[in-house]
């Protein structure tokens, strides 16, 4: 049998999470001379909660965060830098999807790696 559940949230506040996440992801794939270059966005029920799985085989995390993964959603924070090594982006990407995730009741995103590129496991507390 098949579970099915409600997430009850604002169109505007998803539609937010996932275009900075996948603005993020195309970003990441832009320099990667990948042949099979993937996103993927994966939806499950685990008990009463709601799982999406967003995740890309991009250039993976900066080697910046790799002590603490979860800096990613500070405000201001970027590892984007042009050609001349300047910081580029506003930075507020990852920060808006955090504060728009963490006002939903128990919900909340985390950063996990993936083979060659990054990936986030956001869950929302749904209803039946």
């Amino acid at each position: 049998f098949k579970k099915s559940y409600v997430i009850k949230a604002f169109e505007a506040d998803l539609d937010c999470i996932f275009n900075n996440l996948l603005s993020n992801s195309l970003n990441a794939l832009k320099g990667v001379n990948k042949d099979d270059k993937r996103i993927s966005i994966v939806c499950s029920v685990v008990d009463d909660r709601v799982e999406i799985f967003f995740s890309d085989n991009g250039k993976g995390l900066d080697i910046k965060y790799i002590d603490n993964p979860n800096q990613i959603f500070n405000i201001f924070e970027s590892s984007k830098v042009d050609k001349h090594g300047n910081v580029i982006g506003t930075g507020l990407g990852l920060s808006i999807v955090k504060t728009i995730i963490s006002e939903y009741n128990n919900s909340n995103i985390e950063v996990f790696e993936v083979s060659n590129g990054l990936g986030f496991k956001i869950s929302f507390r749904g209803s039946k």
